[in-house]
């Protein structure tokens, strides 16, 4: 039986993330070596213990490299893969444990390689998840189900969302948290409400453009979403927008959200779901899952059980509100959560009789 190791040995994304892509290197590196002609078992040997004992990423990968130079040139996949997750999940997540179907979405959005190779380093990305839920010792299961992983698929995962007293909660209390001061609280308020309000992942609201995708103009105030106009709630937006613009610095890079600690860098989406994290805390929210899906679903059940005009908003619109290709994607969202059920249930309670 293959040892196991702790999920989280140092409980911060970016050394536990690089503990497991070091192990699974170097399992890797040994499964290959035995359809190897021309290494030695002690090259092999040589070789796993300077991955496992590599400071950074950039050290494993050296040492990678030189494998791949020494004839095992089926680890150069392996390596593109791995290496490559690694860098996007430290700065999308704040967490191992938050890794799952949305994550490997987004990292296949976020590479910028030919379609085939992006496919191939998702399947390396799931790989590396797989090898890690059977070796860690916390039993923890990602329950990844992506159309592309070649491990088996499970069933689709229902997440959890804020009901609608609790969304209509927490869209108030935020107001209440403690920020550092008032340009944090704008800037911060204003972000998240892109995700609650509006729908977009954080790493679309980490790129927002003033004047290009954020208008404010002759009072009208909308956003240009996926190429699509929606008009802003303006008394959710209007007085932390003024505020905002009326203390934030200009930067070289001309960044709408920016880390006010250093104006040349961009807000990062890691402190986007931190961010969320913490005001789910400060308001008493307690779900499965603490980060900007839950609030997308959220947003989308809220949408769907709550009508206008006596008329339900329909998936269709939800769908592209939420981005999304196909409209199953949105009733996929929307889920179990939709209050239709519950009226069905109702009905029987209220009108079917029995003796």
């Amino acid at each position: 039986m293959s040892k196991k190791f702790a999920l989280s040995p140092s409980n911060e994304i970016q050394a536990d993330l690089l503990f497991w892509v070091k192990q699974y290197l170097a399992f890797k590196l040994q499964s290959l070596f035995e359809d190897s002609q021309s290494n030695t078992i002690d090259d092999i040997i040589d070789l796993r213990d300077s991955i496992l004992n590599a400071n950074n990423i950039e050290a494993a990968k050296k040492v990678c490299n030189e494998a791949i130079r020494n004839n095992l040139k089926s680890l150069t996949k392996v390596l593109g893969g791995s290496t490559r997750f690694y860098n996007f999940a430290i700065e999308y997540t704040t967490s191992i444990k938050n890794i799952q179907d949305q994550t490997m979405l987004d990292f296949e959005e976020w590479m910028k390689l030919a379609p085939s190779t992006k496919k191939n380093y998702v399947d390396i990305a799931t790989e590396l998840t797989t090898y890690i839920q059977k070796s860690n010792k916390e039993g923890h299961d990602f329950n990844i189900s992506y159309e592309t992983v070649r491990t088996k698929k499970q069933g689709k995962k229902q997440r959890d969302a804020m009901d609608s007293e609790q969304f209509k909660m927490f869209n108030k209390e935020i107001e209440k948290y403690p920020f550092k001061n008032e340009l944090t609280k704008a800037r911060d308020i204003l972000a998240i409400r892109f995700i609650l309000l509006c729908g977009l992942k954080p790493r679309e609201v980490v790129s927002l453009e003033f004047g290009k995708d954020l208008i404010f103009k002759n009072k009208d105030l909308y956003l240009h979403n996926r190429k699509n106009r929606y008009d802003l709630p303006r008394k959710h937006f209007i007085r932390p927008l003024n505020k905002y613009i009326e203390l934030k610095e200009d930067n070289y890079k001309g960044y709408f959200f920016y880390d006010l600690e250093d104006a040349r860098e961009n807000l990062s989406v890691k402190y986007i779901q931190n961010l969320i994290e913490r005001l789910l805390e400060y308001t008493g929210i307690k779900t499965r899952e603490a980060d900007s899906e839950m609030l997308r679903t959220s947003l989308a059940v809220y949408l769907y059980n709550n009508r206008s005009e006596n008329k339900q908003i329909s998936l269709n619109t939800i769908q592209e509100l939420l981005g999304f290709d196909r409209v199953s994607k949105a009733r996929d969202m929307v889920g179990f959560h939709a209050d239709s059920l519950v009226k069905v249930t109702d009905v029987f309670e209220k009108d079917l009789e029995i003796d």
